[in-house]
């Protein structure tokens, strides 16, 4: 979809762990649409806890560079 799509360029641009509201916000979408991509590609994000805030990014970052010319 074009909001997965999104999503995943806002992750392989992101120099650092993100939000699900940051991302929601960057993409425009609503924070549960993004939560339902987020998990989907579980097997491929690493998770952060910051206190109670739960931010993502691409498991690895050599993960980012052809997903770039992907999307």
């Amino acid at each position: 979809s074009d909001v997965a799509i999104n999503v995943l360029r806002v992750l392989s641009a992101a120099t650092q762990p993100l939000s699900r509201l940051e991302i929601s916000e960057a993409v425009n979408v609503d924070v549960f649409d993004v939560m339902e991509i987020l998990e989907s590609w579980f097997a491929f994000l690493q998770e952060f806890r910051e206190g109670k805030e739960v931010k993502y990014q691409l498991f690895h970052h050599s993960f980012r560079f052809p997903l770039r010319r992907l999307a």
